[in-house]
């Protein structure tokens, strides 16, 4: 180890006009040669080099972002989705393995279960409206909801809880059920993750880990340090977050489209989130908005919103 040492260098005395310069050296009590901080560092690049890198990085980025950009319905928001529609599919029928296993232990009800049938039967007026046509209106891409084969799921679970998977099975805890008071509370959640559906979110959560990954990789090789940290706190959060608010938002309107009265979607969520108050650094550092905030968005957003003329005959409704 010693003469490997002193051979590596006496390898390093070269020129250093090289693109990637030796490491330093230092040597331990016992004689033994240590390598500082292996692998290229920002140092080591000359500056014409480094700004072609940097140059090639921002134009791969660019050209990403134009060439995988899609609009949210609704919202208009653009979003980069580097998985096709089809592999978005594919990966919601493996991830319902990981639902079950994390229901603790829970059973999924047969259809035939009175709760599975509510279920079915609210989610269904909902998805009615969540097809291209009825979703014309609201710009954006929502071509890939031809593809969706809706399938409600209620998993017997103590789990206060609700999630949808791409292709379009929507899974309901028994735990969050015996918090909500009414079909309209209910519509809310469903229309809620059918929201994340209608957007894509969940080909843009993995678009945004593959961005992050490959981010901390370059970081990593030029600089002494990996952006992947700061990368999550900086873009993955605030993106998770924004998500969520917009399939709060996207499923005020298809409660509203399907008749059901979205002025109960802020009471829904005070009661499956009573007692997940977090301030606001913890809200800093989460996926989901505080439930203070997405309460207030939610109020703010239903009175700004009127119920279609057709729905103006329920009882629920008095104008």
């Amino acid at each position: 180890m010693r003469d490997l040492g002193r051979a590596c260098r006496g390898a390093s005395a070269g020129p250093t006009s090289t693109v990637w310069r030796a490491k330093g050296t230092w040597r331990d009590s016992a004689g033994y040669t240590h390598f500082r901080n292996r692998g290229p560092t920002f140092a080591a690049l000359d500056p014409g080099t480094l700004g072609i890198v940097f140059a090639g990085c921002c134009l791969g980025a660019y050209s990403a972002r134009t060439a995988f950009a899609q609009q949210v319905p609704l919202s208009k928001r653009k979003h980069v989705l580097l998985v096709s529609e089809d592999k978005e599919i594919e990966m919601g029928r493996d991830a319902f393995k990981e639902v079950l296993q994390l229901s603790q232990g829970g059973k999924v009800l047969s259809k035939r279960h009175p709760l599975t049938r509510k279920v079915a039967k609210v989610g269904s007026r909902l998805t009615a409206e969540a097809s291209p046509s009825g979703l014309k209106g609201w710009g954006g891409y929502v071509d890939h909801m031809r593809k969706q084969r809706w399938d409600f799921v209620v998993i017997d679970s103590p789990v206060v809880n609700a999630c949808v998977l791409p292709g379009g099975r929507v899974c309901v805890f028994t735990g969050l059920l015996k918090r909500l008071q009414s079909d309209d509370e209910l519509a809310f959640i469903l229309g809620h993750e059918i929201g994340h559906v209608v957007a894509r979110h969940a080909a843009e959560k993995v678009s945004t880990v593959v961005s992050g990954v490959i981010l901390s990789i370059i970081t990593s090789l030029f600089f002494d340090f990996s952006a992947g940290a700061l990368y999550q706190l900086m873009v993955s959060l605030p993106y998770s977050r924004q998500m969520e608010d917009e399939a709060d938002v996207i499923g005020l309107h298809l409660m509203s489209l399907a008749c059901f009265d979205f002025r109960r979607a802020p009471l829904a969520m005070s009661r499956i989130q009573s007692g997940k108050e977090a301030s606001g650094l913890s809200e800093y550092f989460s996926t989901h908005p505080g439930t203070d905030h997405r309460i207030e968005r939610l109020a703010n957003a239903a009175k700004a919103m009127v119920a279609p003329e057709k729905c103006w005959s329920q009882s629920a409704w008095s104008f």
